[in-house]
């Protein structure tokens, strides 16, 4: 199978990494999986016609607010894009700022968090009615009520569309896990990276804005062990293949 990935930001500390990064999360050493980078953030915006051939596609995060997405060209065509999607075969998945998209575009708001920059990672626990109520059969944990996910977000989801249904809180952020549409699974924390990148990539541009303090590194670092991202992207991988 072949799956789009959506690139939301086009900063160069991203750029060197993407290509190795998302055959190390989504491709996973499979050799029946293909990965198409689509750069958004550039203008180059998925199309019915250009996914045609894909099953699927993931959205990626960004330093971009997705509440200001009226107003930047590339974010409305993506919205638009993603509107088209439960009527089509493809599957979609959405990280953290994509996440946040797409919720917004199918009726949801975003704000910004409660409290300050989220970083490091969260307990996400999953609801008691996804298994009563067969959200994605088979796919869901049955075993374990919640996974550890990093984390790295100013903005949440607040409010849900209209059908979409909650899959998993965490303590930090209500609407964690959603299922926007039959099709459509979204994630605020981030299973497409790892501790050591989000410490190289992301966390001195929190300590460079203020968000957080060079005081909190260790117990940022103690957050993010013994994390459930392989189990995350098993999920993903088995929603692309259901």
């Amino acid at each position: 199978m072949i799956i789009g990935v959506i690139i939301c930001d086009g900063h160069e500390k991203w750029q060197s990494v993407y290509k190795e990064n998302c055959d190390r999360c989504f491709k996973r050493g499979r050799p029946d999986i293909e990965i198409q980078l689509f750069q958004a953030w550039n203008g180059e915006i998925p199309t019915l016609e250009n996914t045609k051939h894909l099953t699927g596609l993931i959205c990626l995060g960004s330093a971009y607010m997705a509440s200001n997405c009226e107003h930047i060209d590339w974010m409305r065509d993506l919205c638009d894009f993603y509107r088209e999607i439960p009527n089509t075969h493809l599957k979609l998945v959405a990280i953290c700022f994509s996440h946040q998209l797409i919720n917004k575009a199918f009726g949801g708001t975003v704000g910004q968090t409660d409290g300050k920059f989220v970083f490091g990672s969260d307990s996400v626990n999953f609801k008691d009615h996804i298994q009563l109520d067969g959200v994605l059969p088979g796919l869901l944990p049955s075993e374990k009520k919640s996974w550890k996910l990093l984390e790295s977000h100013r903005e949440e989801v607040k409010t849900l569309p209209p059908g979409a249904k909650l899959l998993g809180s965490s303590e930090r952020c209500v609407n964690e896990i959603v299922l926007v549409r039959h099709n459509i699974l979204t994630f605020q924390g981030h299973p497409d990276l790892t501790s050591d990148l989000m410490m190289e990539k992301i966390w001195p541009a929190t300590l460079e804005k203020g968000f957080l303090e060079k005081e909190e590194e260790m117990d940022v670092r103690r957050e993010m062990e013994n994390l459930d991202t392989d189990a995350a992207l098993d999920l993903i991988e088995q929603f692309f293949r259901s």
